[in-house]
């Protein structure tokens, strides 16, 4: 097992891509992406299979801290994503939209954020301990383009409501990520701008940060 403890500020372990809680943190129950729910956003499409591409860990926290989040209406997901490709296309989240801002951190691995809007294109490379704002009405998803699983962490609105139709009517975002670069998605016919996002560095996890400056949030 290998422990996120540094990074996440929680008493938690990575096994099998997988989370493993301590006594002490309210074990949560992962939500699952599968293959067959994903057929439409990749670069070349493949057979469904009921292979989990991600696991979505909502409303992580230590038990004592639940009532602090539940006041701020917030709460702190966990996502990991495992290490693999769709023919040359390295995994990524189905991508969506929604009305609130939302805060993403990784906490082990490397991590691509791709957001888009209108005409622009906005790309972030991340490491660990390294955040991100997502503004309201921003289309994102997150890509792993490396070869051990991806852990990160999100504070959110805690009934938001994601819009994913912009993934299913054109297939993913505008471009895709290959193992030789980015491909442009056909099904777009404008033509976006794409510059590059830099990542936020951390002095402390983004949980620490919340449970230290709640009101920030």
């Amino acid at each position: 097992m290998i422990s996120l403890e540094k990074n996440s500020g929680l008493p938690i372990f990575l096994k099998d891509s997988k989370l493993v809680f301590s006594k002490n943190v309210k074990a949560v129950k992962p939500a699952v992406r599968r293959l067959y729910e994903m057929n439409d956003i990749f670069y070349k499409k493949v057979r469904g299979s009921n292979k989990i591409m991600y696991y979505m860990y909502r409303g992580v926290c230590f038990k004592k801290d639940e009532i602090e989040f539940l006041k701020r209406n917030l709460r702190y997901d966990i996502t990991i994503l495992k290490p693999c490709k769709i023919g040359k296309e390295y995994n990524k989240t189905y991508g969506h939209v929604h009305k609130t801002q939302e805060i993403y951190s990784v906490i082990y691995g490397k991590a691509i954020f791709l957001l888009q809007k209108k005409n622009e294109i906005l790309i972030c490379e991340a490491k660990e301990n390294e955040a991100i704002l997502i503004k309201p009405g921003y289309f994102h998803l997150t890509i792993n383009p490396g070869k051990k699983p991806l852990v990160i962490a999100n504070i959110i609105k805690k009934n938001v409501k994601a819009d994913y139709s912009i993934s299913k009517k054109m297939h993913g975002a505008a471009i895709y990520k290959l193992d030789k670069g980015w491909v442009k998605n056909k099904n777009y016919k404008i033509k976006f701008k794409i510059k590059k996002l830099k990542a936020k560095k951390l002095n402390k996890p983004l949980y620490v940060e919340f449970i230290e400056h709640p009101s920030n949030f």
